[in-house]
């Protein structure tokens, strides 16, 4: 699974990689949304079915990436269509099929697998 996604073979899981695999999964239930699934739970600490700011930003940090908690507000804010502040299932989906909103490329690279 991991080689499907890594898709330049440098042992890294790059946001875009991952925003691809997503993309092509997108209309298949099955793995393809199980493991999107899966991301959504990994990120959502609190288990409320939603994810904050200060979520995704600790999750990031985990996984090396460098950015803040206002770079984060600015990523779920593109996709956050219910105006919530948080990111549910559905737009999380949606940050993953846009290659994670508008301001993705602000300090999010890519995780070592």
């Amino acid at each position: 699974m991991m080689k499907t996604i890594d898709t330049n073979s440098d042992i890294f899981i790059k946001l875009e990689e991952f925003a691809g695999f997503c993309r092509a999964n997108a209309g298949e239930e099955g793995e393809g949304t199980k493991e999107l699934r899966e991301a959504f739970e990994m990120y959502d600490l609190n288990n409320n079915g939603l994810i904050s700011a200060s979520e995704l930003q600790q999750i990031l940090t985990r996984l090396g990436e460098s950015c803040t908690v206002e770079d984060c507000v600015k990523m779920i804010k593109s996709v956050d269509s219910d105006g919530d502040g948080c990111a549910n299932f559905d737009e999380f989906k949606k940050m993953m099929m846009v290659g994670g909103g508008e301001g993705a490329s602000d300090g999010v690279g890519s995780v070592a697998i």
